[in-house]
């Protein structure tokens, strides 16, 4: 059976020197993106190269693909049929350089509306409580209202807090 392998390289802390570091092949036993992702094609599996956190700044986030394509470049070197196995996928808070365009279209996602929010907070909030608490079934009711945010991150640090709170008083 085909199987697909994700492997994610957050961009948002890196330079084009400390990516080029990370992602050769650098011994016989090590972890590199390279060798990560030379595994799943050799094997003639889809690899999926997430490159998250792209930064705002489009000739950073063109250094920064231009390594990671020179190294696929060498990969595809020894592996020129298995082209098509590799899909990108970038996830950034900004607007993609040129040069990522070519490769992905990009695609707006946006926060839920608040009621839907508010709605999946409380069904967070009693996942995590059952789970820490032990119990099969808990009821939620959220008296303040939540925060409206268009980040969906904040939100979450938001329920886990709150979660971890409720679940040393059950």
């Amino acid at each position: 059976a085909r199987r697909s392998e994700i492997v994610k390289v957050a961009l948002n802390s890196v330079t084009a020197d400390s990516l080029n570091s990370i992602l050769c092949v650098q011994g016989i036993s090590d972890w590199s993106i390279e060798r990560v992702v030379e595994q799943t094609l050799c094997k003639g599996h889809t690899i999926i190269l997430h490159l998250e956190e792209v930064p705002a700044d489009t000739s950073v986030q063109d250094r920064l693909f231009s390594a990671v394509r020179n190294m696929l470049a060498g990969l595809l070197r020894r592996y020129p049929h298995l082209a098509g196995n590799i899909i990108y996928l970038f996830t950034s808070n900004y607007e993609p350089s040129a040069a990522l365009r070519e490769h992905a279209v990009p695609v707006a996602v946006h926060a839920p509306a608040v009621e839907r929010q508010a709605r999946h907070c409380v069904k967070m909030l009693q996942d995590i409580v059952c789970s820490g608490a032990g119990v099969a079934e808990v009821a939620v009711t959220i008296a303040a209202p939540v925060p409206a945010v268009h980040d969906m991150r904040m939100l979450c640090s938001w329920w886990l807090s709150i979660g971890f709170h409720l679940t040393q008083q059950v």
